[in-house]
């Protein structure tokens, strides 16, 4: 969970910071000097120094640094300054070397993708991947890559994968397994050759035995592809490398072009077919353009278009093959009239055809997100005027509210941004795809600490950062649950003791432009605590909560 939440934060709390009021300052203090014993300078206001206590520490060195990123937990801060000491860079070399025999023989000159991943030393944080970029010159070639990993995040168990990127999908397989990250030993990686790998072919025809040219081919297992990535010729013909993975055999996946209005087909594989013969794709009627209004309805019953919503449509063909599966799928976004404008196969004769519908809603709409089962699209006919369905009604966002106010005096914060991320759905509720899709929905409060945030139904991650001025805590409040009838809440933010650090590298020197990220274990997971940027002496200042 806490990985995502990192992901998503910095994309919207920089523009929302950015558009807050402007920070009075009222005079007060402008160094430590100026206060009392056992407080702190912070933003022209005195407040108290936080007592002895431990956090744990993910510190992120920009480029230039000479520290590696570092991951402390249950590090001891005093009432003081502190030292936190930075990890040592180590950089791993490693080669991936390619064959000269086939499969390998067509291939030219290309990149590779190269991912090493750890788990996180702080329990509740995301895995972390070091990645690099190897240039491969071609077959019998060795291509070269150097990772910089933390040098005591060394002697342990790794997960390891090699990405063929561009017009290497189609001639170099991915290639995934688990490595010891032992220090000076070159991580040396074999491409698999052709005693390691299968070869699959065959014809890939339309329903009228034309060839099906242009068609994507690829096979997965567990979510992640095994083969090279293959694109049907002229004649219909395909030919794929696959790694023989233990335990699943993998599907074999056919989609069509992009943009085309030609259906998708799943084919399990068993492990040792190599020879598919000829696979028929599905008969279905011919798509015609369809328009789909897709909007909400106000409380005075008009309906109102929704604005760049992304719309998928996917409806279940007859597949040819046994054990197979067809779908006929198309994806949209509506346009400045609502509209989701798309290549459909509609009902034979007076009938109906079902759809599963998936509409994602832009977070400044005020129809939410939604997903429906059995959307009829009745008999197309190839008129010149284009079809138009039923609206697509979305239900109305329920609303995220509340005061927010100072723990201790019951003031409320003025200014603060408030972030909601949605953790999962209500219990007893499964999420559509699109609809599981992490929401992030932001604002700042007024000045009576007052929010409002129209939300998808959900369990919530409230997260508040009070303004610059007051020494407040970046606070965070787990498990809010909103209906469709929404939820009105009063957040109370904890006071704010100040907490001194100084980050120093491996080789004693300040660590400038660091990010540091607090976090704290509590009953209900990781919480992240303060954050902050290292300045030019490598020392950085935030406000925790008090104890």
């Amino acid at each position: 969970m806490r990985g995502a939440e990192a992901a998503t934060r910095a994309l919207v709390v920089g523009l929302l910071v950015a558009s807050c009021e402007t920070v009075e300052v009222a005079d007060g203090c402008r160094q430590d000097s100026e206060c009392p014993s056992g407080q702190a300078c912070w933003v022209a206001t005195c407040a108290p120094r936080a007592l002895p206590q431990s956090f744990s520490v993910v510190v992120v060195p920009d480029g230039k640094a000479g520290a590696a990123r570092t991951e402390l937990v249950a590090h001891a801060f005093g009432s003081g300054l502190t030292v936190v000491p930075l990890a040592r860079p180590v950089a791993l070399q490693g080669t991936v070397e390619s064959l000269r025999t086939a499969p390998f023989a067509q291939a030219g000159a290309g990149e590779l993708s190269v991912v090493v991943t750890l788990p996180s030393l702080v329990p509740g944080l995301a895995p972390v991947e070091t990645l690099a970029t190897a240039t491969l010159p071609g077959p019998g070639g060795v291509a070269s890559f150097s990772l910089k990993l933390p040098a005591n995040r060394l002697n342990e168990p790794a997960s390891f994968a090699v990405r063929p990127k561009g017009a290497l999908e189609q001639v170099v397989p991915p290639v995934f397994q688990d490595i010891a990250l032992i220090p000076d030993v070159p991580i040396k990686v074999s491409l698999p050759g052709a005693a390691e790998q299968r070869i699959i072919e065959g014809l890939v025809n339309d329903a009228f035995d034309q060839p099906a040219s242009g068609y994507g081919i690829q096979v997965m297992s567990q979510g992640r592809p095994i083969s090279t990535r293959g694109i049907v010729g002229e004649e219909g013909r395909f030919r794929l490398s696959v790694l023989a993975p233990e335990g699943a055999p993998g599907t074999l996946e056919l989609f069509p072009p992009l943009g085309a209005a030609r259906p998708r087909m799943s084919l399990p594989l068993s492990s040792t077919l190599s020879d598919l013969g000829t696979l028929r794709l599905p008969a279905h009627p011919a798509a015609e353009v369809v328009r789909v209004p897709v909007g909400w309805v106000d409380p005075v019953g008009a309906f109102v278009p929704v604005v760049g919503a992304f719309v998928r449509f996917r409806t279940v063909l007859a597949a040819n093959l046994p054990s197979a599966s067809a779908a006929y799928v198309q994806e949209v976004q509506t346009g400045h009239t609502g509209l989701a404008e798309l290549p459909l196969i509609g009902g034979a004769l007076e009938g109906v055809r079902p759809y599963d519908v998936e509409v994602r809603s832009p977070p400044d709409s005020a129809g939410a997100s939604r997903c429906l089962r059995r959307f009829p699209v009745g008999a197309l006919s190839s008129g010149q005027v284009v079809p138009t369905t039923a609206n697509l009604v979305l239900p109305r966002r329920p609303g995220l509210a509340g005061t927010l106010q100072a723990q201790g005096t019951k003031a409320p914060v003025a200014r603060a941004v408030v972030t909601a991320l949605r953790t999962g759905p209500l219990p007893g509720s499964v999420d559509c795809s699109s609809v599981a899709e992490r929401g992030v929905f932001s604002t700042s409060t007024d000045r009576a600490g007052l929010f409002n945030l129209r939300v998808e139904e959900g369990l919530y991650l409230l997260e508040v950062r009070p303004p610059g001025g007051q020494a407040l805590p970046l606070w965070q409040v787990p498990g809010l649950a909103v209906t469709n009838q929404g939820l009105e809440t009063t957040v109370l933010v904890p006071e704010g003791h100040v907490l001194d650090g100084s980050l120093v590298g491996p080789d004693g020197l300040p660590c400038p432009a660091c990010r540091v990220e607090l976090y704290e274990a509590s009953a209900d997971g990781t919480r992240l605590r303060a954050e902050a940027v290292s300045d030019p002496q490598g020392g950085f200042r935030v406000v925790v909560p008090a104890r």
